[in-house]
């Protein structure tokens, strides 16, 4: 998208990227997501937390889990 003044305009990406990295784009292969398992929270530590670092704690995700 491109704005001019108070205008948007829509331009493909084929229009000005060159074909050299629009063929790497097709090309491209995505590897499968890695699944990783939850870090264990210890109870004791957890109590010694304040009650937000606590929450931080056992709600924080990992980026690849949407």
């Amino acid at each position: 998208m491109i704005g001019l003044g108070k205008n948007v305009h829509r331009v493909e990406h084929s229009s000005y990227l060159p074909r050299a990295y629009l063929f790497k784009m097709v090309c491209m292969e995505f590897p499968e997501p890695v699944h990783e398992l939850a870090i264990p929270v210890d109870k004791a530590r957890l109590g010694e937390m304040s009650k937000h670092d606590s929450l931080k704690v056992t709600t924080a995700k990992s980026s690849y889990i949407k």
